[in-house]
């Protein structure tokens, strides 16, 4: 991210000449995004080179009015699951052939009332 930073800071009229953007690039902030598919750990991150998670951005875009309010919902890292709020983790045993062994299972919140609604 930071060599296409840099390489659009050279040519600053790169994005507009092959028509990706209609407006001048200085009349707007650019920020820089790696959308990932799958779980990314946490690593600080400049204002405008960040990582999302690829279900953290549909949620942002669904719950923004505009791309900036978006971007700003992601920086929050309010779309990180909240014990309590979005699962719970209890402790369930098993037993084979004479062995107990006890976990910690997460369960979504969703799936704990569905399962209380067919008790």
């Amino acid at each position: 991210m930071r060599a296409i930073r840099a390489f659009l800071e050279q040519f600053p009229h790169y994005l507009k000449d092959r028509t990706i953007v209609e407006r001048e690039e200085d009349s707007f902030d650019l920020s820089f995004v790696v959308v990932a598919r799958d779980h990314l750990s946490y690593a600080a991150q400049p204002d405008d080179l960040w990582l999302a998670e690829f279900d953290a951005l549909a949620w942002a875009l669904g719950n923004s009015s505009n791309l900036k309010d978006c971007i700003s919902k992601l920086q929050t890292f309010e779309w990180l699951p909240v014990e309590g709020r979005d699962f719970v983790v209890k402790f369930e045993s098993a037993t084979l052939a004479g062995e107990t062994i006890e976990c910690e299972n997460f369960h979504s919140r969703q799936n704990i009332e569905d399962l209380r609604k067919v008790e």
